[in-house]
């Protein structure tokens, strides 16, 4: 675990706090690389989804994601994989709704088929 900044605390193990909760931004000349983009709580910003059953209606799953505010916010999507065994497909239409997000596919998804999705503008 490693705090860098003033009033910084780790209480975790494999954690890296920059300062307090007074930090509002953080700055690099670099790059960032990552596997995943946390928000509050489950919800994330940028998620790889293992889509599960009760997300798939037809053509459509519906991910739920309280950062999203409603049918103004921009999400991007695309179809990762078949790993549930469906036919690889491309993503069509993504819609968003207060605290989730519509992703209709061309062909019909299956649990443990995987989508990758960004949250850019909650």
């Amino acid at each position: 675990a490693t705090a860098i900044g003033a009033n910084a605390s780790v209480s975790a193990s494999n954690t890296i706090q920059l300062g307090d909760a007074s930090v509002t931004n953080v700055i690099t000349s670099g790059s960032v690389t990552m596997s995943g983009l946390k928000g509050a709580a489950a919800n994330k910003y940028a998620e790889q989804h293992t889509v599960v059953a009760g997300e798939i209606a037809g053509n459509v799953v519906t991910i739920t994601n309280t950062i999203v505010t409603g049918a103004t916010s921009v999400v991007v999507a695309t179809f990762v994989s078949n790993g549930g065994g469906g036919t690889a497909t491309m993503v069509k239409k993504v819609t968003a709704a207060a605290n989730s997000v519509a992703i209709t596919l061309d062909l019909a998804p299956v649990a443990g088929d995987v989508i990758n999705y960004i949250v850019v503008n909650p």
